[in-house]
């Protein structure tokens, strides 16, 4: 079976991110119905921080699998893969001051 990994960020805090399986053909609707049993209440606590701000989206690897422990495999794998990346990760500072300067 043909499956897509899905990975879903906080805008605020890439560190904050959700990897969702699916064998649909277009991840946008399994991104849909994630986002629809949120608003409808379901409780899935790892998701809801990241669905109730600033969130997007992206396919981020397909494969074909054929058992279960396969595609926990391949999900284990995206998360050490991401969870690497972000070791030394620190978020940017911004400042609301706008200076200007003559020249």
């Amino acid at each position: 079976m043909r499956l897509s990994f899905i990975k879903i960020t906080d805008n605020n805090d890439c560190r904050n991110y959700y990897i969702d399986v699916t064998r649909m053909a277009d991840v946008r609707i399994r991104v849909g119905i994630l986002y629809s049993r949120y608003s409808r209440g379901y409780i899935h606590e790892e998701l809801d921080n990241i669905l109730k701000g600033d969130w997007s989206f992206c396919c981020v690897k397909r494969v074909f699998a054929d058992d279960y422990s396969k595609v926990k495999e391949y999900k284990n794998d995206l998360y050490r893969f991401y969870d690497a990346k972000l070791v030394n990760y620190k978020k940017p500072t911004f400042s609301n001051i706008i200076t200007f300067s003559s020249l």
